[in-house]
């Protein structure tokens, strides 16, 4: 069991220390962008030319559009990522991202589960006050829970193809969100029954003693 929640440790601050870095990076390209933005608008009333019609960035355009529908749409900025994968890597896209998975939780959006399954580990902040918080490093966790009982299913679905231990740890935080841990557990114990090799079904005695630890 320790060794379990000390590879979740660890994986999460290796998480941490990545996110730091992307957020660095992510800073450096946007205050060029930014440079270059200026001096693309600067020059909106002049004849335009080779290098001015390059040097705006070919994500900004499609970035005002999906703050313009926001408010009415929150989802519409997964339109975004799907078309430009790369664009989570904005710091201002990120964040929209964020606010719309926070937003699809409150609205408790059915529709929108695939979609928060798929982006679990994309869509996330670049800082957290508690990098082990779960609800809030990965807010698609969070989203999951607020819906509730439909979302229930397919995360024992994705639980079942999870690559992970951390996925599969995240996955149990939300069952135990939306059932509790009694019931969470009697599922895992569900599984174990199955025909499993020796390496899984030892992973999920593990999985079921850290989710009993949250009966205390």
């Amino acid at each position: 069991m320790k060794a379990l929640t000390d590879r979740f440790q660890l994986d999460f601050a290796f998480q941490s220390k990545m996110k730091t870095l992307a957020a660095l990076c992510a800073f450096g390209v946007l205050t060029s962008c930014d440079k270059k933005r200026e001096i693309s608008d600067s020059k909106i009333a002049a004849p335009s030319t080779p290098a001015a019609e390059h040097s705006e960035p070919s994500l900004a355009g499609k970035r005002k559009v999906v703050y313009d529908v926001h408010k009415e749409k929150p989802e519409a900025i997964f339109d975004l990522l799907k078309e430009e994968p790369e664009a989570i890597n904005y710091t201002n896209v990120r964040s929209e991202a964020v606010e719309a998975v926070k937003e699809i939780g409150e609205r408790k959006q059915v529709e929108a589960i695939p979609t928060l399954l798929a982006g679990m580990f994309v869509i996330q902040p670049f800082f957290t006050s508690n990098a082990l918080d779960i609800s809030q490093t990965f807010p698609c966790s969070e989203a999951l829970i607020k819906i509730g009982e439909p979302a229930v299913r397919p995360v024992q679905d994705q639980f079942w193809v999870a690559k992970s231990e951390v996925e599969q740890l995240i996955l149990l935080h939300v069952l135990i969100g939306i059932k509790g841990p009694r019931f969470t557990s009697d599922w895992l114990g569900e599984l174990q029954q199955r025909k499993l090799i020796p390496e899984r079904r030892q992973r999920y005695v593990e999985l079921n003693g850290w989710v009993l630890s949250h009966l205390n």
